[in-house]
């Protein structure tokens, strides 16, 4: 059910999400009150790092238009989630279930028996992340005020509200911290029409630092109010202990019609070793920050290509490596800045994610996960180039990623 209006929305809840991780440029708090800026930034940390079960409401508005879903969430880390609407009002178009595990995404209509997979060449961050924002997000434009307390289903909350200096006109943009760099990456504009966000007001729980509820509010260029957004948990577990095959896999029905890219033959495998013998390539063992470990390693072949993807985690925090014969640009890359690290990788910014690229002999390697370039730049020159495969040569200078990745 998910219509383009409503991806107009997602879009723009993209730009929510980051005032909801400025520490704004709000004054000390009193004495006896909390900071609002470390209430916020303990707030990003605990949706970046905790996992979740619950019921969601989400209500949209926008002038005479009113959307409205009750969802019921899981989501172990920023890119393994699963959502499915339990009631919705004018929202006939949204799928029924949506399941996002690693780089792919399933959304099934159960009315159309019918099912849709997208496939990316890297892992996506599902809207929980995306409305909620990263940890080092960071907007100095927006100020953070300490409200106060509130409850919000048997939870005591802190409110905080983060609102704009008074030019609403700013430049937004994400600064990607490397060292003494700042990578700015622009804001996909939702349409023509420009809104911004006037306030943004989060109730964090006082026990899990987890906003339980959320919302948002434009105006248009005028400063008229324009829309407004509010999410609220119910019945939510932060912490929970979950069986991620279980939620995050997804066979569609018999029945169903299954539509999207050809799907690759995937095996996975627990050890970096046994995960390149099998692929029929290989390259040096990448040396992670300290605290990640391989959760799985996935060789995937399709037309005759090969591709191996590592997924390491560590509290909730993922960084993927992909190795590829492929030949299929990245859709949607956009080339911030080149000859990053040893590799002279280049930069690149898709979506909310960053990504380091670089090429060798007759394989490329993508590396993506924390928005921090001297860490994934680190841990592209421990790969380096030096690989052993019997494929051709690849011209140097254009990036590649390889067979879609789970």
């Amino acid at each position: 059910m998910a219509s383009e209006r409503l991806q107009f929305v997602g879009v723009l809840l993209l730009s929510g999400v980051l005032f909801t991780a400025s520490m704004g440029l709000g004054g000390s708090p009193a004495a006896d009150e909390p900071d609002p800026k470390e209430l916020v930034r303990d707030a990003v940390e605990s949706t970046d790092t905790k996992s979740i079960e619950g019921v969601r409401t989400e209500v949209f508005q926008r002038d005479d238009q009113f959307e409205m879903a009750t969802v019921a969430v899981t989501r172990q880390s920023p890119t393994r989630s699963r959502i499915e609407v339990l009631k919705s009002i004018e929202n006939d178009e949204r799928s029924d279930l949506t399941v996002i595990n690693g780089s792919t995404t399933w959304r099934y209509f159960q009315d159309e028996q019918r099912a849709v997979r997208k496939q990316s060449d890297q892992a996506i961050g599902g809207t929980t992340h995306s409305f909620q924002g990263l940890t080092r997000t960071l907007l100095e434009q927006y100020q953070a005020t300490y409200v106060g307390t509130d409850t919000v289903e048997n939870r005591s909350t802190h409110v905080v509200e983060l609102e704009p200096p008074e030019d609403p006109e700013l430049a937004l943009s994400l600064d990607v911290q490397a060292g003494s760099e700042a990578y700015e990456f622009e804001l996909e504009e939702a349409s023509e029409e420009r809104w911004f966000v006037t306030q943004e007001t989060l109730w964090i729980d006082t026990e899990t630092a987890y906003p339980v509820k959320q919302r948002i509010e434009w105006t248009d260029q005028e400063g008229n109010v324009v829309a407004s957004n509010i999410r609220t948990y119910h019945e939510l577990t932060v912490g929970a202990k979950i069986d991620a095959e279980e939620a995050f896999e997804f066979d569609p029905p018999e029945r169903a019609e299954v539509t999207g890219r050809s799907l690759p033959e995937t095996h996975n495998y627990s050890t970096f070793e046994a995960a390149t013998d099998a692929a029929g390539f290989s390259f040096p063992e990448p040396a992670l920050p300290s605290g990640y470990e391989l959760e799985r390693a996935t060789v995937q072949t399709l037309d005759e290509h090969q591709g191996l993807m590592l997924t390491y985690t560590t509290d909730g925090s993922t960084i993927t490596v992909h190795a590829s014969e492929g030949t299929t640009k990245g859709d949607g890359d956009r080339i911030v800045d080149t000859e990053i690290g040893d590799v002279n990788a280049t930069l690149l910014s898709v979506d909310d994610r960053v990504s380091l690229a670089w090429d060798c002999s007759a394989l490329s390697y993508r590396v993506s996960g924390v928005h921090d370039v001297d860490a994934l730049a680190s841990i592209a020159d421990s790969i380096g180039c030096e690989s052993s495969t019997s494929g051709d040569a690849r011209p140097s200078g254009s990036i590649w990623v390889g067979p879609a990745s789970p």
